[in-house]
């Protein structure tokens, strides 16, 4: 997971994908890398891998009032 993020934040072409984005947003937040949550969140919410329940526990959990207000 964090090697992931070494890689996203390193290279930038890495892209978030729905297989990545719940290990980066957590990190990003532990981290409080907010450029990196931005991002995470844009694609968690054009994401069509999730659930709207997935996303609003995501929404919960890493603070992303503006993905909450989506559901």
């Amino acid at each position: 997971e964090f090697i992931d993020l070494l890689h996203f934040i390193s290279v930038r072409t890495v892209k978030i994908t729905d297989r990545t984005v719940l290990h980066i947003l957590k990190l990003a937040d532990r981290f409080q890398m907010e450029d990196v949550m931005d991002l995470a969140k844009k694609h968690l919410i054009k994401s069509k891998g999730f659930d709207a329940a997935k996303k609003l526990l995501a929404a919960d959990q890493y603070r992303l009032a503006s993905l909450r207000v989506r559901f």
